[in-house]
């Protein structure tokens, strides 16, 4: 019956110790300091199988305790100190030799213990004690306790100075937990080992200390599971995709958002639970299509721009980067997000610069002949019309060229009023403009459309300084399929009408027709 109790009193946390040493090494396989934490757990074990082996055998105990329990003891404390020197990374700033020094220098020891056959720091030997088979704890034993305290020590002021420059939260945490268990261990070993009497009371078990030893074990063991001492390889994940800089949302085939990194959070804000309601409704039905190619297999990756609301309520242009990612048997998108809006202001800045006129704001002569190619290649009839100040030259020279731009101006502001929003309007240099005009299909729409322009430029101009000035213009009107295929071919037209509108007394408009070219 007494040997019952006794397997199960130290038989459960010797099966807890196994079970999570076990446990440990299936957390991280890789790890160096997965290893290290193994192998601590294995020497406890081993220590409390020795304990438990002293009750079994008592003609053996004495032996088994020289060769067992202070043999170990020097193995964990190596093993001990090297996992909080990792902990602490001084393992990459102490020479190697020294890491490896005070690491190993307790295994020779243990090592000459075992060769030699000395008790270097045991008990004196064993005595019934009430339920126990109880050691004698005589000098070697205080001597290794009294090692033990000045060993736990040093750990602990390690761990201190560590947590007095630790700034990350998570780097806090593993240190403070380390240095409660240190604490721990320092009192076990004062008061369950140093200050021991020689005739232990008959209620305490053997080897009291252990049970501080395994509080420690406990407390290492909350510091690696709630702040990643030892991460497995789904929490590594978890924190790539948590801490990565660039915004990242997870999407389910449904277009339900599952998670989003605090990249995006601080991009966007709180987020919807649908992912197609991050975007503004003109972009949702691009969204839509985008995620059904990638969920139904047609795509292993796709690319959109969609507008949303930032967290400061701007609104923002967002470059998607999506990829289909297959995780055994489902199915999610994972969309990585890249604010563009500075980016595309800027090439939309320079696209102005390259084809728009400085001084109107119009299109310019590059960006007029490049709309006028790509028309010319269509079947939809359209018109390219010319227009030129008449004696403008002579208002420069009276009033001056600020009064000539403001005036060139104010004419590119009228034209640009007059035509619609698809129609080209451009200033081709000096005071000549030129407007390419869609869905221009009869004679009768190109007389009307030129009627409309000399009604609006006869209205007068009220220049600063100056009384008001009445712009008059000559325009000419070419066809496209009528007058010409190509570019070149229906400016060449338009120019001739207009200079025929010139000769015909100026202030006034002409339609390309064949006898001009004669």
């Amino acid at each position: 019956m007494q040997a019952a109790w006794i397997l199960l009193i130290l038989g459960v946390p010797m099966l807890w110790l196994f079970h999570w040493g076990i446990e440990l090494v299936q957390r991280n396989p890789r790890s160096t300091i997965s290893r290290w934490l193994f192998a601590e757990h294995l020497i406890l074990l081993a220590m409390l199988f020795t304990v438990l082996l002293t009750q079994l055998w008592p003609a053996g105990a004495y032996r088994v305790a020289v060769w067992g329990l202070g043999t170990l003891g020097a193995v964990l404390t190596g093993v001990g100190i090297r996992i909080h020197l990792q902990v602490l990374r001084w393992e990459r700033r102490w020479p190697r030799w020294l890491v490896e020094v005070v690491t190993w220098v307790w295994m020779a020891l243990a090592l000459f213990s075992v060769i030699s056959g000395l008790n270097l720091y045991n008990v004196d030997g064993f005595v019934w004690r009430g339920f126990w088979w109880e050691p004698i704890y005589g000098a070697r034993f205080h001597r290794a306790m009294e090692i033990a305290v000045v060993v736990s020590s040093a750990t602990a002021i390690g761990l201190g100075y560590g947590l007095g420059r630790a700034t990350h939260p998570n780097q806090r945490g593993r240190l403070l937990g380390l240095f409660w268990g240190a604490l721990t261990l320092i009192v076990a070993d004062l008061v369950l080992g140093v200050m021991l009497p020689a005739s232990a009371p008959p209620w305490l078990p053997p080897y009291p200390y252990l049970a501080g030893m395994l509080v420690w074990i406990a407390l290492m063991r909350r510091t690696v599971t709630r702040y990643a001492l030892v991460s497995s390889r789904a929490q590594r994940y978890q924190t790539l995709f948590s801490s990565n800089p660039a915004p990242m949302v997870l999407v389910d085939p449904s277009g339900e958002i599952l998670d989003a990194n605090a990249a995006a959070v601080q991009l966007v804000g709180r987020l919807p639970t649908m992912a197609e309601k991050l975007f503004f409704p003109t972009h949702r039905d691009l969204v839509q299509e985008r995620l059904r190619t990638l969920m139904q297999g047609e795509q292993l990756h796709n690319a959109f721009e969609a507008e949303v609301l930032s967290q400061g309520g701007e609104r923002r242009l967002l470059a998607v980067e999506a990829e289909a990612m297959d995780v055994g048997e489902d199915l999610f998108a994972l969309w990585v997000l890249r604010d563009v809006t500075e980016e595309r202001a800027n090439t939309d800045a320079i696209s102005r610069l390259a084809y728009q006129d400085s001084l109107t704001g119009l299109a310019n002569p590059r960006y007029f002949r490049q709309r006028l190619r790509e028309m010319t290649q269509g079947d939809a009839a359209f018109a390219v019309l010319l227009v030129d100040l008449d004696d403008f030259k002579h208002f420069n020279d009276t009033h001056g060229h600020r009064h000539g731009d403001w005036v060139l101006s104010q004419v590119g502001q009228r034209l640009q009023r007059l035509f619609r929003p698809g129609d080209v309007v451009a200033r081709l240099g000096g005071d000549e403009f030129g407007v390419l005009v869609q869905n221009v299909n009869t004679a009768g729409d190109a007389q009307s459309l030129l009627a409309r322009l000399l009604a609006a430029m006869g209205e007068p101009l009220a220049a600063p300084g100056l009384v008001p000035v009445r712009v008059r213009i000559s325009a000419g009107l070419s066809r496209y399929p009528e007058d010409g295929l190509d570019g070149e071919s229906l400016l060449h037209a338009a120019d001739l009408a207009m200079y025929a509108a010139k000769r015909s007394g100026k202030d006034g408009w002409r339609l390309y027709d064949t006898s001009l070219a004669e």
